[in-house]
């Protein structure tokens, strides 16, 4: 797994200050850069291509919807899943990199007084204790990206006291979620799976001019699949489901 690639080590893209001409339109391109005064005269659909600038942001999309785990391994996978985010927040940092971390899980701490909260000794974690029926939770706010180790420790405070519950499915909250970032940011999107529903949404943010990268973190023998409609769509797609498939993420590639 290319981690050199990711909002690091000078990746590249484009400016839209910085106009340097134009080339035919293809899958996942936004409809905003098309220019269309160009493409009526060649009857053909051309984009407008910029001068590459460099992005270094990146927010880490963490899901946490709870429905969208598998009932049988939920608890172990939702624990991988925040501790994925921690070990590439964790790297980021390292590479003196800005990173942030927007989740639609449940934060104890942002519930409203009125919800009960209690300590469990064998998570470790401060867990709201749900009454009978489902409602509606308060999302935590996301955190914006930033560099630093005090910046750092705010992000693992904050994995450290989430927990996955019935909020808002990932394709229905990701867009949103992401409107308040820069254009250009990388944004590492980790969730169970890569269903056409989740894959679709990530598209909605490569044509919005951001650079989803996809990690599944549930086991799944059809992955490849799921890593060819990613690359259909505009972005990559990765099966991180146990520490090795981490580490590979921690050896930066060599520059070109």
């Amino acid at each position: 797994l290319p981690f050199g690639t990711i909002a690091s080590r000078q990746r590249l893209f484009e400016d839209p200050a910085r106009p340097m001409g134009v080339r035919q339109f293809r899958s996942g391109d936004s409809l905003r850069q098309i220019n269309w005064k160009a493409s009526a005269h060649t009857r053909d659909l051309l984009v407008k291509t910029f001068e590459p600038a460099i992005s270094l942001e990146t927010a880490v999309l963490l899901n946490l919807h709870v429905g969208d785990y598998v009932l049988r391994d939920r608890a172990y996978t939702v624990e991988w899943a925040i501790e994925v985010a921690a070990s590439l927040a964790a790297r980021l940092v390292d590479l003196r990199q800005p990173v942030g971390l927007i989740t639609n899980g449940v934060d104890p701490l942002h519930l409203d007084v009125d919800s009960p909260v209690e300590f469990d000794e064998e998570s470790g974690r401060l867990l709201f204790a749900q009454a009978g029926g489902t409602r509606p939770y308060a999302l935590p706010p996301a955190i914006p990206p930033h560099p630093g180790p005090p910046h750092l420790m705010k992000i693992l405070e904050r994995l450290a006291r989430l927990e996955a519950a019935e909020t808002i499915p990932f394709a229905q909250w990701a867009a949103t979620a992401c409107l308040n970032l820069s254009w250009g940011v990388t944004i590492l999107a980790i969730t169970p799976t890569g269903s056409e529903a989740v894959c679709q949404t990530l598209h909605r943010l490569v044509r919005a001019g951001f650079n989803p990268i996809l990690l599944v973190v549930e086991p799944d023998s059809e992955f490849g699949r799921v890593r060819e409609r990613a690359r259909r769509l505009g972005f990559a797609a990765y099966h991180v489901t146990e520490k090795r498939d981490l580490d590979r993420w921690q050896r930066p590639l060599p520059l070109p």
